[in-house]
């Protein structure tokens, strides 16, 4: 009885339809004829490896894309002493795809974090480094599944 059960669950769980939402998709890359990039080099590398954007200059298509990237790190709050006591981090990303001179999609991504200061500097630059990936990696997570949502616009 408990092995029926168990198939019984086993089956209708497999074939609900739930897909992961990072799953590879059947398209593995979508190609520009040109891709560009300006603002915070080590944001724009990071991002052009996570997502499936190549260029390929020999590609008839003339789809352009143009990433603009910014980081900042904001003092929040000073102590009567005029020390920092808290800090902002802000990312903003900005993807403009164009066919000719015409944009076809123009959208920007934002994502912060604040935080407090730390005592010890190199502890400090460490902690804002890693905010600055996890910034990267949820303004990433979020043009994929912007990516995911609008994959028919991009190739009509």
């Amino acid at each position: 009885m408990k092995n029926i059960f168990l198939i019984i669950i086993l089956i209708l769980t497999s074939s609900c339809g739930y897909k992961p939402i990072f799953e590879k998709k059947s398209f593995d890359m979508i190609e520009f004829k040109k891709i560009e990039s300006e603002g915070d080099e080590y944001s724009n590398k990071k991002i052009l490896s996570a997502i499936p954007f190549k260029e390929n200059k020999n590609l008839y298509a003339q789809d352009e894309l143009y990433l603009k990237s910014n980081y900042s790190i904001i003092e929040t709050s000073k102590n009567t002493k005029g020390q920092v006591i808290s800090y902002s981090s802000k990312f903003q990303l900005e993807i403009t795809i164009k066919r000719g001179n015409k944009i076809i999609i123009n959208q920007s991504f934002n994502a912060d974090f604040d935080y407090e200061n730390k005592d010890n500097q190199f502890d400090l630059i460490e902690y804002q480094l890693n905010v600055k990936n996890n910034l990267i990696n949820n303004v990433i997570e979020k043009l994929i599944i912007f990516t995911d949502l609008n994959i028919v616009e991009l190739f009509n």
